[in-house]
Protein backbone atom coordinates (compact mmCIF):
# COMPACT_ATOMS: atom_id res chain seq x y z
CA UNK A 1 0.00 0.00 0.00
CA UNK A 2 1.35 3.42 -0.97
CA UNK A 3 0.53 6.84 0.39
CA UNK A 4 -0.92 9.25 -2.15
CA UNK A 5 0.57 12.64 -1.37
CA UNK A 6 -0.54 15.96 -2.85
CA UNK A 7 1.37 19.17 -2.21
CA UNK A 8 1.20 22.78 -3.24
CA UNK A 9 4.83 23.73 -3.83
CA UNK A 10 6.26 27.17 -4.54
CA UNK A 11 9.38 27.19 -6.75
CA UNK A 12 12.43 27.26 -4.49
CA UNK A 13 15.87 28.79 -4.65
CA UNK A 14 19.01 26.78 -5.31
CA UNK A 15 21.55 26.32 -2.55
CA UNK A 16 25.33 26.26 -2.70
CA UNK A 17 27.67 26.04 0.29
CA UNK A 18 31.41 26.05 -0.34
CA UNK A 19 32.70 25.03 3.09
CA UNK A 20 36.09 26.69 2.66
CA UNK A 21 34.46 30.12 2.22
CA UNK A 22 32.28 29.85 5.33
CA UNK A 23 29.42 31.36 3.35
CA UNK A 24 26.08 30.15 2.09
CA UNK A 25 25.09 31.19 -1.41
CA UNK A 26 21.43 31.47 -2.40
CA UNK A 27 20.75 31.60 -6.13
CA UNK A 28 17.58 32.94 -7.76
CA UNK A 29 17.66 31.64 -11.37
CA UNK A 30 14.17 32.91 -12.18
CA UNK A 31 13.09 36.14 -13.84
CA UNK A 32 11.08 37.10 -10.77
CA UNK A 33 12.29 39.02 -7.74
CA UNK A 34 11.76 36.91 -4.62
CA UNK A 35 10.40 39.63 -2.37
CA UNK A 36 10.72 39.16 1.40
CA UNK A 37 10.46 35.41 0.94
CA UNK A 38 11.11 32.80 3.60
CA UNK A 39 13.99 30.62 2.38
CA UNK A 40 14.47 27.15 3.87
CA UNK A 41 17.99 25.72 4.29
CA UNK A 42 18.35 22.26 5.78
CA UNK A 43 20.17 22.16 9.08
CA UNK A 44 22.57 19.50 7.78
CA UNK A 45 23.77 21.98 5.16
CA UNK A 46 24.18 24.69 7.78
CA UNK A 47 26.27 22.41 9.99
CA UNK A 48 28.38 21.31 7.02
CA UNK A 49 29.50 24.94 6.64
CA UNK A 50 29.48 25.88 10.33
CA UNK A 51 30.16 22.65 12.27
CA UNK A 52 30.78 24.46 15.58
CA UNK A 53 27.78 26.80 15.35
CA UNK A 54 26.10 27.64 18.67
CA UNK A 55 22.45 27.52 17.64
CA UNK A 56 21.45 29.64 20.64
CA UNK A 57 23.81 32.51 19.82
CA UNK A 58 24.23 33.46 16.16
CA UNK A 59 23.18 36.08 13.63
CA UNK A 60 22.46 35.75 9.91
CA UNK A 61 23.85 38.59 7.81
CA UNK A 62 24.38 39.54 4.18
CA UNK A 63 28.06 38.79 3.50
CA UNK A 64 28.39 41.92 1.32
CA UNK A 65 26.09 44.60 2.80
CA UNK A 66 26.29 43.22 6.38
CA UNK A 67 22.51 43.61 6.67
CA UNK A 68 21.07 41.31 9.34
CA UNK A 69 18.15 39.06 8.41
CA UNK A 70 15.41 37.65 10.65
CA UNK A 71 15.43 33.88 11.00
CA UNK A 72 13.70 30.93 12.66
CA UNK A 73 14.94 27.48 13.62
CA UNK A 74 12.36 25.04 12.29
CA UNK A 75 11.79 21.79 14.19
CA UNK A 76 8.80 20.18 12.40
CA UNK A 77 7.73 18.64 15.70
CA UNK A 78 11.17 17.19 16.49
CA UNK A 79 13.48 18.00 19.40
CA UNK A 80 16.22 18.51 16.79
CA UNK A 81 16.46 21.48 14.44
CA UNK A 82 15.44 20.50 10.92
CA UNK A 83 16.10 23.68 8.96
CA UNK A 84 17.01 27.35 9.10
CA UNK A 85 14.34 29.73 7.80
CA UNK A 86 15.56 33.15 6.67
CA UNK A 87 13.38 35.97 5.32
CA UNK A 88 15.04 38.06 2.63
CA UNK A 89 14.72 39.50 -0.88
CA UNK A 90 16.70 38.14 -3.82
CA UNK A 91 16.44 40.04 -7.13
CA UNK A 92 15.82 38.14 -10.37
CA UNK A 93 18.79 36.32 -11.87
CA UNK A 94 21.03 37.09 -8.91
CA UNK A 95 22.58 35.63 -5.77
CA UNK A 96 22.83 36.52 -2.10
CA UNK A 97 25.61 35.29 0.16
CA UNK A 98 24.87 34.69 3.81
CA UNK A 99 27.24 34.56 6.76
CA UNK A 100 26.44 33.21 10.20
CA UNK A 101 28.22 35.11 12.95
CA UNK A 102 28.43 34.58 16.68
CA UNK A 103 26.25 37.03 18.63
CA UNK A 104 22.77 37.86 19.84
CA UNK A 105 20.33 37.96 16.89
CA UNK A 106 17.92 40.78 16.20
CA UNK A 107 14.41 40.47 17.73
CA UNK A 108 12.01 38.93 15.22
CA UNK A 109 8.41 40.13 15.06
CA UNK A 110 6.00 37.19 14.80
CA UNK A 111 4.42 37.13 11.35
CA UNK A 112 2.74 33.71 11.50
CA UNK A 113 0.55 31.99 14.07
CA UNK A 114 -1.69 28.94 14.43
CA UNK A 115 -3.80 27.48 17.21
CA UNK A 116 -6.71 25.30 18.24
CA UNK A 117 -9.75 27.47 19.00
CA UNK A 118 -11.92 25.88 21.72
CA UNK A 119 -13.83 29.13 22.33
CA UNK A 120 -15.46 28.75 18.89
CA UNK A 121 -16.54 25.10 18.95
CA UNK A 122 -13.22 23.53 17.87
CA UNK A 123 -11.95 25.51 14.91
CA UNK A 124 -8.29 25.33 14.02
CA UNK A 125 -7.01 28.65 12.64
CA UNK A 126 -3.78 29.92 11.11
CA UNK A 127 -2.51 33.20 9.68
CA UNK A 128 0.43 35.27 8.53
CA UNK A 129 0.92 38.95 7.76
CA UNK A 130 -1.08 38.62 4.51
CA UNK A 131 -4.05 36.32 5.08
CA UNK A 132 -5.81 34.06 7.59
CA UNK A 133 -7.65 30.73 7.42
CA UNK A 134 -9.57 28.31 9.57
CA UNK A 135 -10.97 24.82 9.30
CA UNK A 136 -13.49 22.90 11.34
CA UNK A 137 -13.60 20.09 13.88
CA UNK A 138 -16.01 17.57 15.35
CA UNK A 139 -18.12 20.11 17.28
CA UNK A 140 -19.44 21.80 14.15
CA UNK A 141 -20.93 18.49 13.02
CA UNK A 142 -23.38 18.79 15.94
CA UNK A 143 -24.85 21.90 14.30
CA UNK A 144 -26.09 20.69 10.89
CA UNK A 145 -27.26 24.14 9.81
CA UNK A 146 -23.69 25.47 10.16
CA UNK A 147 -21.85 22.37 8.98
CA UNK A 148 -18.87 23.02 6.68
CA UNK A 149 -16.06 20.83 5.32
CA UNK A 150 -13.48 22.92 3.53
CA UNK A 151 -10.96 25.66 4.32
CA UNK A 152 -12.25 29.12 5.19
CA UNK A 153 -10.61 32.43 4.23
CA UNK A 154 -10.25 35.57 6.36
CA UNK A 155 -8.99 38.45 4.25
CA UNK A 156 -6.84 41.09 5.95
CA UNK A 157 -6.26 44.85 5.62
CA UNK A 158 -3.35 44.76 8.07
CA UNK A 159 -0.02 42.99 8.43
CA UNK A 160 -0.71 42.41 12.13
CA UNK A 161 -1.85 39.06 13.52
CA UNK A 162 -5.60 39.16 14.14
CA UNK A 163 -6.81 35.68 15.16
CA UNK A 164 -6.78 36.16 18.91
CA UNK A 165 -8.36 39.59 18.72
CA UNK A 166 -11.15 38.46 16.41
CA UNK A 167 -11.94 35.33 18.40
CA UNK A 168 -11.41 36.56 21.97
CA UNK A 169 -11.86 40.32 22.10
CA UNK A 170 -14.11 41.34 19.21
CA UNK A 171 -16.04 38.09 18.92
CA UNK A 172 -17.15 39.09 15.42
CA UNK A 173 -15.15 38.14 12.36
CA UNK A 174 -17.89 38.63 9.75
CA UNK A 175 -17.78 42.42 10.09
CA UNK A 176 -14.88 44.52 8.84
CA UNK A 177 -13.56 46.47 11.85
CA UNK A 178 -10.83 48.01 9.72
CA UNK A 179 -8.51 44.99 9.55
CA UNK A 180 -10.55 42.76 7.21
CA UNK A 181 -13.16 40.06 7.72
CA UNK A 182 -14.42 36.55 7.00
CA UNK A 183 -16.58 36.99 3.90
CA UNK A 184 -16.08 33.51 2.49
CA UNK A 185 -18.85 30.92 2.30
CA UNK A 186 -17.56 27.35 2.69
CA UNK A 187 -20.58 25.17 3.44
CA UNK A 188 -20.57 21.66 1.97
CA UNK A 189 -17.63 22.32 -0.33
CA UNK A 190 -13.84 22.12 -0.53
CA UNK A 191 -13.65 25.79 0.40
CA UNK A 192 -10.24 27.23 -0.50
CA UNK A 193 -7.98 24.35 -1.43
CA UNK A 194 -9.20 21.32 0.52
CA UNK A 195 -8.69 17.88 -1.01
CA UNK A 196 -10.87 14.75 -1.16
CA UNK A 197 -11.10 11.43 -3.05
CA UNK A 198 -13.03 11.56 -6.35
CA UNK A 199 -14.58 8.16 -7.07
CA UNK A 200 -17.58 7.20 -9.22
CA UNK A 201 -18.07 10.82 -10.32
CA UNK A 202 -18.49 11.93 -6.71
CA UNK A 203 -16.47 13.83 -4.12
CA UNK A 204 -16.20 11.77 -0.93
CA UNK A 205 -15.74 14.21 1.93
CA UNK A 206 -14.23 13.02 5.20
CA UNK A 207 -15.76 14.16 8.43
CA UNK A 208 -14.08 17.17 10.01
CA UNK A 209 -10.70 16.80 11.69
CA UNK A 210 -10.51 14.87 14.98
CA UNK A 211 -7.10 15.73 16.42
CA UNK A 212 -4.34 18.25 15.89
CA UNK A 213 -0.65 18.80 16.59
CA UNK A 214 1.41 22.01 16.31
CA UNK A 215 4.89 21.33 14.87
CA UNK A 216 6.21 24.93 14.79
CA UNK A 217 4.56 28.22 15.65
CA UNK A 218 6.39 31.19 14.16
CA UNK A 219 7.77 33.69 14.00
CA UNK A 220 8.37 33.13 10.25
CA UNK A 221 6.56 29.84 9.65
CA UNK A 222 3.84 27.96 11.49
CA UNK A 223 3.18 24.29 10.77
CA UNK A 224 0.58 21.92 12.21
CA UNK A 225 -1.06 18.59 11.50
CA UNK A 226 -4.73 17.62 11.35
CA UNK A 227 -5.81 14.00 11.81
CA UNK A 228 -9.04 12.52 10.43
CA UNK A 229 -11.06 9.45 11.33
CA UNK A 230 -11.17 6.65 8.79
CA UNK A 231 -14.07 6.95 6.37
CA UNK A 232 -15.40 5.09 3.31
CA UNK A 233 -15.15 6.64 -0.15
CA UNK A 234 -16.87 4.72 -2.94
CA UNK A 235 -16.38 1.43 -1.11
CA UNK A 236 -12.73 2.11 -0.18
CA UNK A 237 -11.68 2.88 3.37
CA UNK A 238 -9.53 5.99 3.68
CA UNK A 239 -7.18 7.46 6.27
CA UNK A 240 -5.92 11.02 6.02
CA UNK A 241 -3.41 13.33 7.71
CA UNK A 242 -2.86 16.92 6.63
CA UNK A 243 0.36 18.82 7.31
CA UNK A 244 -0.32 22.53 6.81
CA UNK A 245 2.22 25.35 6.91
CA UNK A 246 2.11 29.09 6.30
CA UNK A 247 5.15 31.34 5.89
CA UNK A 248 5.59 35.06 6.42
CA UNK A 249 5.04 37.26 3.39
CA UNK A 250 3.15 34.65 1.35
CA UNK A 251 -0.47 34.61 0.16
CA UNK A 252 -0.24 30.82 -0.04
CA UNK A 253 -0.62 27.98 2.43
CA UNK A 254 1.26 24.73 1.80
CA UNK A 255 -1.05 21.77 2.33
CA UNK A 256 0.56 18.31 2.26
CA UNK A 257 -2.03 15.55 2.33
CA UNK A 258 -1.20 11.94 3.15
CA UNK A 259 -4.13 9.82 1.94
CA UNK A 260 -4.08 6.06 2.53
CA UNK A 261 -6.65 3.97 0.61
CA UNK A 262 -7.00 0.47 2.08
CA UNK A 263 -6.18 -2.20 -0.49
CA UNK A 264 -5.22 0.21 -3.27
CA UNK A 265 -2.02 1.85 -4.41
CA UNK A 266 -3.75 5.12 -5.24
CA UNK A 267 -7.06 6.86 -5.77
CA UNK A 268 -8.04 9.92 -7.85
CA UNK A 269 -8.47 13.09 -5.82
CA UNK A 270 -9.78 16.59 -6.36
CA UNK A 271 -8.62 19.88 -4.92
CA UNK A 272 -10.88 22.84 -5.37
CA UNK A 273 -12.02 26.34 -4.56
CA UNK A 274 -15.64 27.39 -4.16
CA UNK A 275 -16.99 29.94 -6.63
CA UNK A 276 -18.55 33.12 -5.28
CA UNK A 277 -21.81 34.73 -6.39
CA UNK A 278 -19.86 37.76 -7.61
CA UNK A 279 -18.40 37.80 -11.14
CA UNK A 280 -15.02 36.04 -11.23
CA UNK A 281 -12.36 34.84 -13.63
CA UNK A 282 -11.06 31.28 -13.99
CA UNK A 283 -7.48 30.67 -15.09
CA UNK A 284 -6.41 27.12 -15.99
CA UNK A 285 -2.96 26.01 -17.12
CA UNK A 286 -3.22 22.25 -17.49
CA UNK A 287 0.33 21.90 -18.83
CA UNK A 288 1.80 23.80 -15.88
CA UNK A 289 -0.62 22.24 -13.40
CA UNK A 290 -2.04 25.55 -12.17
CA UNK A 291 -5.62 26.55 -11.45
CA UNK A 292 -6.62 30.02 -10.26
CA UNK A 293 -9.94 31.71 -9.59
Amino acid sequence: MKKTTASLIVASLFFAAPAQQKKITLVNPSTLQREEEVIEITWDKIISVYPKLDRSNFKVINAVSKKEYPYQLEHRGSTQVQSLLVQLTIPAKSTVQLELLKGKPMPVVAKTYCRYVPERKDDFAWENDKIAHRTYGRELEKTPSQMAYGIDVWVKRTDKLVLNERYKQVGDYHTDMGDGLDYYNVGHSLGAGAIAPYIQDSIWFPRNYRDWKVLDNGPLRSTFQLFFDEWTAGGTKMKMVKTISISAGSQMTKNEVSLEPTGKDSVPVVVGIIKRKDPGELLLDEKGGTLAY
